[in-house]
């Protein structure tokens, strides 16, 4: 295939400002860039701010979705807490939810992740009543700048759209044009809960309204629960920047109310349950002698399983002191990132996985 240019003598040096770029000074938010800046730039890639039962990561937009009564809201107050008890600051939009659930649902999961409600402080923010996100959009863009959160929660959606029908994709590209504004300028995770409709590809329930809300994504989770009332799974069924992740199963424990237990299950994308004392046996053999580390994907292609499953599994045991996570220079990472790589601390015992050593940390 041939592709006609315009004779040379008429085209733009490559190092003359481009005419498009005006537009990042006549419309606000706008950025425009060429290909020579882009070589040019080393910004880091966005950080994983939440992990505790899904990977979010900042200036991200993501959704979760399922039936009424599927835990989707539990699941959201969890990621909540696991932020703002990092020292993070979190919004959480919940017209839905009264006050006097939302401080037990809080107190419980507080208490489940070794905290409380006074010691998360001011870093919560609810707001407990609808609002028409795209009306107020000036007015929250100057809360979010002053606020700074590093997580937003929008739940339901379907109390924040106003008179934006979620059926029109016109409208819906409108209002969540607005969120990700929130997520890209402010440099925070913003996830909101919605309803699904009817079951799609292999069972997997189908987002409601238009499939454009869909498509302006970076990440998307169903919820489900299972017979167990206190057990919900979750299947990620969009990633738009990073490697899919697998189904997890998400079990709630609301014995004691100040102390709300959760245990997680993650599954390989593939559908193969991963028997962490198994698989640990596996990646310690194939890490002996890797003093550099591997890649989650050099790790997978050695165990010949699915990497989404092997990622997840990683990130446990680097949470478990297992695991080192470095970057290319061996520098250990507080967070994964793009080219991350996995290696054995020093003297690591195989049934244990525990290393003493003192690495070296970056942010």
């Amino acid at each position: 295939m041939t592709i006609a240019l315009r004779d040379a003598s008429t085209s733009v040096p490559v190092d003359e400002s481009h005419a498009f770029q005006r537009l990042a000074e006549l419309v606000p938010g706008v950025e425009v860039i060429t290909a020579q800046e882009l070589a040019r730039d080393d910004s880091p890639p966005p950080t994983v701010l939440v992990r505790r039962i899904i990977e979010v990561h900042r200036g991200q937009l993501g959704a979760l979705y399922g039936p009424p009564n599927s835990l989707k809201s539990m699941i959201v107050v969890d990621m909540a807490v696991e932020v703002a008890a990092a020292g993070g600051r979190v919004v959480i939009f919940s017209a839905e939810t009264s006050k006097h659930a939302m401080k037990e649902r809080l107190q419980g999961l507080a208490g489940g992740q070794g905290t409380s409600l006074e010691e998360l402080g001011s870093r919560v923010v609810v707001v407990t009543s609808a609002i028409d996100l795209t009306r107020y959009r000036e007015e929250i863009d100057a809360s979010m700048a002053s606020e700074k959160p590093d997580l937003v929660i929008v739940d339901p959606v379907v109390e924040y759209l106003g008179d934006a029908d979620e059926n029109d994709a016109r409208e819906i590209i409108v209002w969540i044009s607005s969120l990700r504004g929130w997520a890209r300028q402010h440099g925070c995770a913003v996830i909101v809960v919605h309803h699904s409709s009817k079951a799609g590809n292999a069972g997997v329930p189908n987002m409601r309204g238009s499939s454009a809300f869909m498509g302006a994504l970076d990440a998307a989770f169903s919820c489900e629960r299972k017979s167990d009332e206190a057990t919900c799974q979750l299947t990620n069924t969009k990633q738009r920047d990073a490697e899919r992740q697998g189904k997890v199963d998400v079990s709630f424990d609301f014995t004691r109310p100040d102390d709300w237990h959760v245990t997680v299950a993650r599954t390989a994308s593939a559908g193969v349950q991963l028997r962490s004392k198994d698989l640990w046996v596996d990646v310690h053999r194939v890490l002996v002698g890797q003093v550099d580390g591997l890649s989650s994907s050099g790790i997978a292609a050695r165990l010949k399983r699915a990497r989404g499953g092997i990622t997840s599994a990683l990130e446990a045991f680097v949470d478990q002191g297992r695991l080192e996570r470095v970057d290319e220079n061996g520098m250990v990472q507080r967070a994964r990132a793009r080219g991350s790589l996995y290696r054995l601390p020093t003297a690591v015992d195989p049934s244990v996985g525990v290393g003493v050593h003192s690495p070296r940390v970056t942010s």
